[in-house]
């Protein structure tokens, strides 16, 4: 999301459906303008995130696009229940601007800090790059274990960047939240919304190429899923221990062949620390494979062998690390932690994608035409 330069919809001032006052332009991205607002009922801060539609779409259309997102605001809202790691969603709508532009949007609960891409640029703007392991999986836990129960739930984000990981206070502990769950999925899987952006060549990618795994960049690599967002969170790890983005490359093409060049895994001997373990560099192999099928089936699994590999202990004994880096109770995996807090699914298992089909890490799709990253 860039700096906000102008009021795409002209909303500030405005009240909206007579319950959320918006204050002013906080972000515009690719797929909406972030607002900050007040809750006229509560006289709270919110964040309300405007959606861009492209004006082609009917009434049909628009009603079913809205009862997708609805679906996946209540599976939002359930998840950042079963979790803090996980931004609250509060109400999700659509309305009428008065230029007579019709704008579906999520409120969403205000959070003060920074993303951690701010974060970052930050430490490098004062000379700070790499941090320790234990540094990193510190920061980094409370968005781990929140993708964890998130894949517990059979849900999959698609998107994990820096840019949609939020650092704030929670009860006075710092605590990295997991921002944008599901919009990218719905609006690119919807086919009124992706066919009307083809038409007029607008829209961004569904995914972020600088923290893409193959199978996004190319979908006859097999579906995307909790494995998905094994790969970035394992970018994300790499850049903040060895200060170096972890796929390098100027555009899609550079990163894809990174993403998938079976010579160089994008770890952290690869990029520029030799020492680094050999028991975390094993972790990332497996989280960083190029073939789905071959790395570990959740943010859960994954993490849970990566703290164990960076105390020194071998996968599958020893204390966890919980959202907010302390040991879990007894030492329990995050499949046990789940089940424990009557999540269901087991975050070890292999979870399925939720969609309108059930998908695998080993399923295919048949290639298209074109770039594989523009469709």
């Amino acid at each position: 999301m860039t700096e906000p330069s102008d009021d795409p919809f002209g909303l500030a001032g405005q009240t909206i459906e007579g319950k959320y006052r918006v204050a002013a332009v906080i972000g515009d991205g690719g797929f909406g303008v972030v607002y900050r607002g007040i809750h006229e009922g509560f006289g709270e801060l919110i964040a309300i995130k405007c959606l861009k539609m492209p004006t082609s779409l009917d009434a049909a259309q628009r009603d079913a696009l809205l009862e997708t997102l609805r679906g996946e605001g209540r599976i939002l809202h359930r998840l950042s229940r079963a979790t803090s790691g996980i931004v609250q969603a509060l109400d999700v709508g659509a309305f009428t601007t008065p230029a007579g532009v019709w704008v579906p949007y999520l409120v969403l609960e205000w959070l003060e800090g920074q993303t951690l891409g701010q974060y970052l640029r930050d430490r490098r703007d004062r000379g700070e790059l790499g941090m320790s392991i234990a540094e990193a999986i510190q920061l980094l836990s409370p968005a781990a274990r929140a993708l964890a129960v998130a894949h517990a739930h059979k849900v999959a984000h698609r998107d994990v960047k820096p840019a949609n990981l939020f650092l704030t206070d929670v009860g006075g502990a710092r605590t990295l939240k997991v921002l944008d769950f599901g919009i990218a999925k719905v609006l690119a899987d919807h086919p009124t919304f992706t066919e009307a952006l083809a038409a007029t060549r607008q829209g961004p990618s569904a995914f972020t190429p600088r923290y893409g795994a193959p199978e996004q960049f190319n979908k006859a690599r097999g579906a995307t899923g909790p494995w998905t967002d094994v790969f970035a969170l394992a970018l994300i790890f790499v850049e903040l221990v060895s200060g170096r983005r972890a796929l390098e490359g100027d555009d899609p093409t550079q990163l894809y062949i990174a993403s998938a060049d079976p010579a160089v895994r994008p770890t952290l001997r690869a990029r520029g620390l030799p020492n680094a373990p050999e028991a975390v560099e094993r972790v990332l192999d497996k989280a960083l494979s190029i073939e789905p099928k071959h790395r570990f089936t959740s943010a859960g699994e994954f993490w849970d062998a990566l703290s164990a590999a960076a105390l020194g202990e071998r996968a599958g004994s020893g204390p966890r690390l919980d959202a907010y880096g302390a040991e879990h109770a007894g030492g329990m995996s995050t499949a046990e932690y789940a089940a424990a807090r009557g999540l269901g699914a087991s975050a070890g298992a292999p979870p399925a994608c939720r969609s309108s089909r059930r998908c695998s890490p080993t399923r295919a799709r048949p290639p298209r035409r074109g770039p594989p990253w523009s469709r």
